[in-house]
């Protein structure tokens, strides 16, 4: 049943986790669908890729999501369909793994999104297990929190995390919930903001959701075609974009992330969009 539904929401979505390293302002791509991480430029130039099909090392089935480590620039990748943990130098040579398929401590289901706070602490959504849990950056167990349900500090299939670098919480879309919540760095519940709905606060699916590294601004990225910007809090400041392939326009956002500069980037089904802060179109570039 797992995999059926791990198959089919892949060729639904096909979801690409972005994240930038914020020395060089790099921009890193988990390609699902052809089972590749993307190095660009901040321009969209392409510097390099690795991976391709398969369970070896330095392969990937449905990489999901991609970190980069701020003080050695190491890259750490997600992968949903072998449900683990993979780390590379920048350029792309293979470190080491962690994670199989279970439940328990260390243990993983279908990683959906992966992030590290300022001690470089690795926080993975452990999507089908619906829980938090956090590793060292060489891969050894934490702690975790979470369980399936619709109470503060429950989940119903978490799809994205992101660490605020200067406070160390950690922001959670609970999936299913259609809700944002906000943890301290171990896991104790602080709030939460959101339902389903297309207005302000209001949210689809969500695959993608970031902290602005200086301002501290909370970035969504909804499938349902739009950005969403608010305080750390939780208030709304603004939102951009809508269904469509034009400039400014989205199909299926499902990764962001936000450059030291405060430039915002998104990655949809076949390319990444770049705006300003509060969403002033700047370039585009294909994936394919």
């Amino acid at each position: 049943m797992i995999v059926y539904l791990i198959l089919h929401y892949n060729m639904v979505f096909l979801p690409r986790g972005v994240d930038v390293d914020l020395d060089t302002g790099n921009v890193f791509i988990a390609d699902t669908e052809s089972s590749l991480i993307k190095k660009f430029t901040n321009i969209g130039g392409l510097i390099n890729s690795w991976g391709g099909s398969g369970t070896a090392y330095g392969q990937f089935e449905y990489p999901s999501d991609v970190a980069v480590e701020s003080s050695t620039h190491y890259v750490y990748v997600a992968e949903r369909g072998n449900s683990r943990i993979q780390k590379f130098t920048n350029d792309g040579a293979f470190i080491k793994s962690w994670g199989h398929e279970g439940s328990g401590d260390g243990e993983l289901v279908a990683p959906h999104s992966i992030d590290l706070d300022s001690a470089d602490n690795v926080f993975v959504a452990d999507t089908f297990n619906d829980r938090i849990q956090k590793f060292t950056n060489d891969g050894e167990f934490i702690n975790s929190w979470g369980g399936n349900g619709t109470g503060n500090g429950e989940f119903n299939y978490p799809t994205a995390i992101t660490v605020d670098s200067k406070t160390g919480n950690v922001f959670v879309a609970d999936n299913g919930n259609y809700r944002i919540q906000k943890f301290d760095n171990n896991g104790d519940f602080i709030k939460s903001w959101g339902h389903a709905g297309s207005g302000n606060d209001e949210f689809g699916s969500v695959y993608g959701i970031e902290v602005d590294p200086k301002k501290g601004h909370v970035f969504v990225c909804n499938t349902n075609g739009r950005i969403q910007k608010f305080t750390k809090n939780g208030v709304f400041v603004k939102s951009w974009g809508g269904h469509g392939q034009g400039d400014g326009e989205f199909s299926s956002p499902s990764g962001i992330a936000v450059d030291l500069a405060g430039r915002v980037f998104v990655s949809e089904v076949s390319r990444i969009q770049k705006f300003t802060n509060n969403g002033t179109f700047i370039l585009k570039w294909s994936l394919t």
